[in-house]
């Protein structure tokens, strides 16, 4: 099992006030609602399509690709200040 460094594990530690409702759209289908929000999440922190929690091919899996896609077009990024 590989240990993240320090940057990349603070980086999947962002709490979830600080992805603010307004930037995720609602799934088209409520159903599958929650398996897109964790996607679009995901896909912010800058997860890959490897890290999908659900059944392969399934439409939850779908669901979260999709989320992981939106998400990806506002990647959170790390600022420090020193």
């Amino acid at each position: 099992m590989l240990r993240k460094s320090g940057a990349e594990a603070a980086a999947n530690q962002i709490a979830p006030t600080a992805l603010s409702d307004t930037d995720a759209e609602l799934a088209p289908n409520r159903r599958y609602a929650e398996a897109y929000h964790k996607g679009y999440l995901a896909g912010r922190r800058g997860c890959t399509g490897a890290d999908n929690p659900y059944e392969n091919d399934s439409r939850d899996a779908r669901a979260w690709i999709m989320g992981l896609l939106d998400g990806r077009t506002r990647q959170l990024t790390v600022v420090r200040s020193e």
